[in-house]
């Protein structure tokens, strides 16, 4: 089977993204595309398979699926939701949309630029379960809010949580990259703590 594919990237993480909103694939086949487009060692690579989906008739103007490359199904991926978010508003001409993920729903609205050319998206996933039954870890407590979990760091802190959203595509067809270089990212506009140069 052929599809056509975008390999993007979102503040970090890149992933080929499909649009199947007419495409009818079951579960374990998008798990075999996932695992073989995500395969870093592949033509593609990338940190799983992005899918924008149809919207549904409660007002979802299109949704979201994402793979992991070990082909299991990502509840969301906020990365890739912004990716997903840019596809979906490129194919709806929409600016402002409630989108489906696994779970929940999110709220993608198009940014002002951060800088020259790069498309920049604000989203709002939620709501959040509180339910540690539905979380796919084992823990012996019905709520983890505020406690340190056995394995982990105390504090685990990554300075990308703070920088701007950047996403850039590439077709099978053009590349349409923006220049990542620290000159690209204005000074006054550069968060603390953001690397100067693409992830």
């Amino acid at each position: 089977m052929r599809f056509d594919l975008i390999k993007c990237h979102g503040s970090g993480n890149d992933f080929p993204l499909i649009d199947a909103r007419a495409l009818s694939l079951g579960d374990a086949d998008w798990a075999r595309v996932a695992r073989a487009l995500a395969d870093r060692a592949g033509p593609v690579g990338g940190d799983g398979l992005l899918l924008l989906t149809a919207g549904d008739e409660d007002g979802r103007a299109f949704g979201m699926r994402m793979f992991n490359s070990d082909g299991s199904e990502s509840e969301t991926c906020l990365n890739g939701l912004r990716c997903v978010a840019r596809a979906g508003f490129a194919a709806t001409g929409l600016t402002r949309a409630t989108a489906r993920l696994k779970t929940s729903d999110a709220l993608v609205v198009r940014d002002a630029e951060i800088a020259p050319g790069v498309f920049t998206v604000r989203e709002t996933a939620g709501p959040a379960s509180l339910d540690v039954a539905a979380w796919p870890m084992h823990v012996d407590a019905d709520q983890i809010v505020e406690a340190p979990l056995a394995g982990l760091p105390r504090r685990a802190r990554s300075p990308r949580w703070r920088c701007p959203t950047r996403i850039w595509w590439r077709s099978s067809r053009r590349s349409t990259m923006p220049n990542w270089s620290a000159s690209a990212w204005p000074a006054r506009r550069r968060p603390t703590g953001c690397p100067t140069a693409p992830m």
